[in-house]
């Protein structure tokens, strides 16, 4: 049995790491931060910052007004992170084509008839096994840093960098490890993940090779006990007439194989049968991927109109833009099976988010405690990248039994870009606790909305040869997306 490994051929991304542009920007703020006490800029008129406060102590106790109210005002430059811990919604899928159901086949020449209604058995409706495939809504741990500069007259810069949450979650489906007792073999040799494909009309259809002459001996017809029947190497006789397929004439009495070859013979097609498609060992793995980077223009509203007890609350309005990305990943590997042996997909749509974006932010401020909103609209316009690559049926061998008379292995690669409006929403809700007038310890949740996305899970066309098409996307509409969960971190301002 060969084991399930992933594709090596995995898609490259056009987007910067989030990891690479954290460390980046994380690395200039502590250049900034340490050198600046040695450039003298407080004493500098020409320094862009000349009159920020940058004492660096960062340890002196807080300073409360004379009402203990405290105050959220600051100059200088600040860092903020946050260890987050977000689930991101998804619709469940089902894997397979939905409007493809199949039907077991025959194995008998005669039809069966009920023992209690007389009425005849036809083989049972298969439909798909995997109704609910991953993606769900777990929670996973990201980070986010927010850094900039205010200036004392209540003007700033904002950067944010998210490297979020990366949801990776696997779904395994299978009988393939149960032996049968006495039997050698495995609970499903004849693959029991049923996985519909569209397909044009005959294009499943091949000869049985189960047995050994007889059918009651199908679940035993495993030599070397790897689960897979071994048959005989001949095709069977299906509506017994004496002809096994293209593999000649049973002329004894009462012969189990043909024991004469007639050359240029038409097989018998009456043996023909509808293969299922059907994997003994499905593994399944849907993958999210959230990285963003922004950059506001901030001002800080005067309150000095405020009556004295309501100054502790203090209003920002911030301007600029952003870049949020939805990287999106299903991959499924399917092992054995009786018709198809093993295939692998990799569908992966990276949803780039770029455009405009305003907000706001609201505190106030009691004593060491300051409770936090931050609220934020983008109009962004979504540039999405499509990417599949795979292969299916690896052990496809035109005319051999067990096998569709006429399909063969495929490996291929597809891709495409399209685009639209994606807006996006965000809201935060903390709450901070400042142990020094420099630092302070936040708590809080983060929602994020997003509409017009587009997830991979849903994007698979599951077609096999239709028209000579093999699997590709399938355009099942656009999904609204929402990320939400905690974040615990802390600020440092100089």
């Amino acid at each position: 049995m060969r084991p399930l490994t992933e594709p090596q051929y995995k898609g490259s991304k056009t987007a910067m790491s989030a990891s690479k542009l954290q460390t980046t920007s994380f690395a200039l703020f502590l250049t900034a931060v340490v050198a600046l006490p040695a450039s003298a800029q407080l004493d500098s008129s020409h320094s862009p910052f000349y009159g920020s406060d940058n004492d660096m102590q960062w340890f002196e106790p807080v300073d409360l007004d004379i009402d203990g109210r405290g105050s959220s005002q600051q100059s200088g430059f600040f860092l903020s992170y946050d260890k987050t811990y977000w689930s991101v919604s998804g619709e469940r899928v089902e894997v397979g084509d939905p409007n493809t159901v199949q039907q077991g086949f025959r194995v008998y020449s005669a039809i069966p008839l009920d023992p209690i209604s007389g009425q005849p058995i036809t083989p049972p409706l298969l439909t798909n096994s995997i109704q609910n495939a991953v993606p769900r809504a777990a929670f996973h741990f990201g980070d986010r840093y927010d850094f900039g500069h205010w200036k004392e007259d209540g003007t700033g810069w904002l950067f944010s960098v998210l490297n979020g949450s990366d949801l990776t979650q696997t779904f395994n489906i299978g009988l393939n490890g149960g032996a049968q007792e006495g039997q050698g073999g495995l609970a499903s040799p004849l693959g029991d993940v049923f996985v519909s494909f569209r397909t044009n009309p005959g294009a499943l259809a091949g000869f049985l090779d189960l047995d050994d002459g007889e059918l009651n001996g199908i679940l035993q017809d495993d030599s070397d006990g790897d689960g897979i029947l071994d048959g005989d190497g001949i095709a069977d006789d299906i509506n017994d007439n004496g002809q096994h397929g293209a593999d000649g004439f049973d002329t004894d009495d009462p012969g189990n194989q043909p024991d004469t070859i007639v050359i240029g013979a038409t097989p018998d097609f009456g043996d023909l049968v509808t293969l299922v498609t059907a994997f003994r060992e499905a593994n399944i793995r849907n993958q999210t991927k959230i990285n963003g980077f922004e950059m506001m223009r901030a001002y800080r509203l005067k309150n000095s109109h405020f009556k004295v007890a309501n100054q502790n609350n203090h209003f920002e309005v911030h301007y600029g833009a952003r870049f949020l990305q939805f990287d999106d990943q299903f991959f499924f590997s399917g092992n054995g099976g009786l018709s198809l042996g093993d295939s692998q997909w990799d569908t992966t749509i990276v949803n780039n988010i770029v455009g405009p974006q305003v907000g706001y932010r609201w505190q106030h401020s009691q004593g060491r405690w300051t409770f936090d909103s931050v609220g934020k609209l983008m109009l962004g316009y979504n540039i999405r990248n499509w990417q599949q690559v795979g292969f299916i049926g690896e052990d496809l061998t035109p005319s051999r039994p067990n096998h569709p008379l006429f399909l063969r292995a495929k490996s291929f690669s597809y891709g495409r870009n399209d685009g639209g409006f994606s807006p996006v929403s965000e809201l935060r809700l903390n709450v901070n606790y400042r142990v020094t007038d420099n630092i302070r310890l936040k708590l809080g949740w983060t929602g994020t909305f997003a509409d017009n996305i587009r997830r991979a899970a849903s994007s698979v066309d599951y077609t096999l040869f239709e028209n000579g098409n093999v699997l590709g996307f399938r355009d099942d509409g656009t999904q609204e997306l929402f990320a939400h969960g905690l974040n615990i971190g802390f600020e440092v301002t100089q």
